[in-house]
């Protein structure tokens, strides 16, 4: 990082970067620096990793920069400015605070979050001063070639590690993300599959006796892909218990005889896992069949569609879903006892076994 006395002849006549910034170190106050960008020159007040922004250059003209800078060296170093400081930790530090919670959804988005920000995005060392809006914005577009889908979720990633940070230090600034404006995503490929008929035909043919009954749990319950494939035998009694689950917190879903006629005539191939395989994990992973229509969130979808259809309220079907309410009644207040929601099971299931088995003809 250069070092040179400021003035205002250098910061008009020097070469801006193409892209990301420059620092010039003033020689004469330790501390103050220009941060030169491909549009932009900004002046700070940046001492201990602590960041203090004193203005657009040539907005704030320099000589009064510099004595901003000299006040703030003057207060810093008797402790009467702190509060005006910003935080400047590295996104690799926030990425670790973020990843040590206890509610954390699970391993899986654990990991699929770390990769966003160290291997997408390659940030984990850069410091939160350093991103702008306009790399923020630049990185978005750079990344859409990977398809809409994998350019938003990389950023969002970005914004929840960021986030998460300022609710522990309120010193770090605005994610610089968060005014991005996303890219459509296509919500057809997981759109509810109409023609449960068809779909049951197709889920059939499979093979794998494993891999088809996962397929039928997945539609009978609307649990997750994760949750189904890591199921485990001592968690499956009247109800499946999931000790930790997407929205972080435990989950009991309750089971009716159509569960249980699924789930029989598994027992008895493997003590722990409910759906095993030869895998090093013990347990089905690869189970997408591309000749079954949809996929396997499309279950997910299905299961909510038909169950408003059959009468159910949404936010009862929410809960069987393990959605978070959006109201505070029913964040703080609302508990629904597993006999009120196994009511709602019943004819949810009773709906879809009759979708499921109805005459093509007769549609």
């Amino acid at each position: 990082m250069p070092s040179i006395k400021l003035t205002e002849t250098f910061l008009k006549s020097i070469d801006r970067p193409p892209s990301g910034t420059v620092r010039y170190w003033d020689a004469e106050i330790k501390g103050f620096v220009a941060h030169v960008q491909r549009t932009t020159t900004t002046l700070y007040y940046d001492r201990d990793n602590r960041r203090h922004l004193i203005g657009k250059f040539p907005t704030v003209k320099l000589d009064r920069a510099r004595e901003a800078a000299r006040e703030l060296d003057y207060r810093l170093r008797r402790g009467y400015a702190r509060h005006v400081t910003q935080s400047n930790p590295t996104i690799g530090e926030l990425l670790e605070r973020y990843c040590v919670r206890p509610t954390l959804r699970s391993a899986v988005y654990r990991e699929a979050v770390r990769h966003a920000v160290e291997i997408d995005l390659k940030w984990a060392q850069k410091r939160v001063l350093d991103i702008t809006p306009e790399m923020c914005r630049d990185m978005h577009l750079k990344l859409r070639k990977r398809g809409p889908v994998a350019a938003n979720t990389i950023m969002k990633s970005l914004n929840t590690v960021w986030n998460y940070g300022r609710r522990m230090d309120r010193n770090i600034p605005e994610a610089p993300g968060i005014g991005l404006e996303w890219f459509p995503e296509l919500k057809s490929l997981n759109a509810p599959i109409r023609d449960l008929v068809a779909w049951k035909k197709e889920v059939d043919k499979i093979d794998n006796r494993f891999h088809r009954a996962a397929y039928m749990l997945a539609l009978f319950t609307g649990l997750r892909r994760s949750e189904i494939e890591s199921l485990e035998w001592d968690r499956v009694g009247d109800e499946i218990y999931l000790p930790q689950t997407k929205s972080g917190r435990q989950f009991w879903l309750p089971l009716t005889d159509v569960h249980h006629r699924i789930l029989l005539p598994l027992r008895g191939f493997d003590r722990r896992w409910v759906f095993p395989s030869y895998g090093e994990s013990g347990h089905i992973e690869c189970w997408n069949h591309t000749h079954v229509p949809g996929t396997l969130h499309s279950l997910r979808h299905t299961f909510a569609t038909v169950g408003v259809e059959a009468g159910i309220p949404e936010e009862v079907v929410g809960r069987l879903l393990n959605h978070s309410s959006k109201t505070i009644t029913g964040q703080r207040y609302v508990k629904p006892k597993l006999d009120f929601l196994r009511t709602a099971m019943a004819v949810v299931t009773k709906e879809l076994k009759s979708r499921v088995e109805r005459d093509v003809l007769s549609q």
